[in-house]
């Protein structure tokens, strides 16, 4: 976040962690430990800072209902991949071992359930019905993408399919993160309309950069080797593109089929989908829709907030982890 975009919501921020601390403030044993290594490790906090962006685009603040929907999102996002984790079997997560490897997948399943719980509290304070039906909707999204993207483990699926999976799995919960912030915020429908675009799109950008990622980042960076989605049957959009080109598809496909049956292809598939050019690809589908993302914030009047919600946009791209 560019210093301007983390002055106008500074001390916002610090107010959502001690919020989210003060919920986790007693002590349960193994889940307290589990939650205190991973929710309360601290992380971007890139959907609360959306949201408590967005919620001053308007004419109005309602400081105390942004902070506590900023933590109901973050503390949603949290749940959803302590889950994932559990789904996938992951050992690490952005360089840091996950809560299912540290402590089991009982306690794993528990530490995400509360984390739940403690997030529909938030949104309950807020006694808002029409902003809980929309999280409530966009939950639901969620789980049904999750649910997808499990049944299509080593599918070579359509780019349609792939940006609507992306679509419920994380750009939703970017668009909910803008639209609500505009809600609170006081402004128009069609201001709101806009907040809710620019973060989809963002989302998907980001999660296309992601995507990108798990073939070029370091397992430093990582801390985790390149090629962990397709060891685990996710076939994201640098190998659809490289599976696209006529040259790699039949060796890509026989390389994916090896894996299903227990053969170790991953790093052979890393190089095939860098040598294919499908990451400049990748990149380049990440801009449009970035670019697409930072056309809905021209109607927004508040230039302080439409530049730090540009800035959050752009960084992204350029991003390592």
């Amino acid at each position: 976040m560019s210093k301007t975009a983390y002055e106008i919501i500074k001390d916002e921020l610090k107010e959502v962690e001690a919020l989210i601390r003060n919920q986790f403030s007693e002590n349960f044993g193994l889940i307290s430990q589990a939650i205190n290594s991973t929710v309360l490790s601290g992380g971007k906090r890139l959907r609360p800072a959306l949201l408590l962006l967005c919620a001053k685009a308007g004419k109005d603040y309602d400081k105390t209902k942004a902070l506590n929907l900023a933590c109901a999102v973050e503390l949603i996002h949290s749940a959803t991949l302590i889950h994932d984790d559990i789904v996938d079997d992951s050992k690490f997560r952005r360089g840091m071992p996950t809560l299912q490897s540290l402590f089991g997948k009982d306690a794993a399943v528990y530490a995400g359930d509360y984390v739940l719980i403690k997030a529909f509290n938030f949104l309950y304070s807020v006694k808002d019905f029409d902003i809980i039906h929309l999280f409530s909707r966009v939950m639901e999204k969620i789980v049904i993408g999750e649910i997808k993207q499990k049944e299509d483990v080593f599918k070579i699926i359509s780019f349609n399919d792939y940006f609507k999976r992306i679509k419920k799995k994380t750009a939703l919960l970017f668009g909910l993160s803008c639209e609500v912030g505009g809600i609170i915020s006081g402004t128009d429908n069609d201001k709101i309309r806009a907040l809710k675009n620019f973060g989809v799109n963002f989302g998907i950008a980001f999660q296309i950069i992601d995507d990108i990622l798990d073939y070029t980042g370091s397992r430093e960076t990582l801390g985790k080797s390149p090629g962990n989605d397709i060891k685990e049957g996710v076939i994201t959009l640098p190998l659809l593109l490289a599976i696209s080109s006529p040259r790699y598809k039949d060796l890509l496909i026989q390389l994916i089929e090896g894996i299903k049956i227990g053969e170790d292809n991953s790093s052979r598939i890393v190089e095939i989908v860098l040598e294919s050019g499908a990451i400049e690809r990748s990149k380049e589908y990440a801009r449009r829709i970035l670019e697409k993302s930072m056309k809905n914030l021209n109607i927004i009047e508040n230039l302080t907030v439409k530049s730090a919600l540009e800035y959050l946009a752009l960084s992204s791209i350029e991003r390592t982890f």
